[in-house]
């Protein structure tokens, strides 16, 4: 039995052609339309670590993971009164921030210290028309001997960050990115 269709519009191609129409209508649009996307991974805050050779301070930025985000506040306590060597954990309940940066509606926030070690506690808040999102973490960093010179040793107590646990510093070396995590509404890293 031929179908009197078939020559004009074979099944394979109808076939592709119904799913490429379902899949168009159900997509999501991806491309945001407004100047504020929707928290996300573009919107995703991160820990720029920049250790200079032969320089006794760390530089860190609070920026963006995708794109130029407007931050609505980025706040970062920072202290270098602790202990720690860079081997297992520092004590994460005996941290006591005595420095502070705080910007409100601002793209990144850079800062640095000359402590060593030194213990970081980030909070960036994102406000948009399509939600809202605080991302944050607690981090310690340790600038000592390495098994190829100087390096930089990491640790975190907060769920959902993930850090080098050893970064070499030379002069082929780069900055170093952690991705901070998401918070619940209303909680601190």
């Amino acid at each position: 039995m031929t179908r009197p269709w078939s020559a004009y519009a074979p099944w394979p191609f109808v076939g592709a052609a119904v799913l490429l129409v379902i899949l168009i209508l159900l997509t999501p649009i991806l491309i945001p339309t407004t100047s504020h996307p929707a928290p996300g991974v573009l919107t995703e805050a991160i820990l720029v670590v920049d250790r200079i050779p032969g320089e006794n301070t760390t530089q860190f930025y609070v920026v963006a993971y995708g794109e130029a985000i407007r931050y609505a506040g980025i706040w970062v306590g920072v202290t270098g009164n602790f202990s720690w060597n860079g081997v297992g954990s520092p004590d994460w309940a005996g941290l006591r921030w005595t420095e502070h940066h705080n910007a409100s509606n601002v793209v990144a926030l850079p800062f640095n210290t000359s402590s060593n070690p030194v213990a970081v506690n980030v909070t960036a808040f994102y406000v948009s028309s399509s939600g809202n999102a605080v991302y944050g973490g607690v981090l310690a960093f340790y600038v000592g001997p390495g098994p190829s010179g100087v390096s930089v040793y990491s640790a975190t107590p907060t769920h959902g960050v993930f850090v080098p646990a050893l970064t070499p510093v030379d002069n082929a070396s780069q900055p170093f990115y952690v991705i901070l995590t998401t918070l619940p509404a209303g909680s601190v890293p």
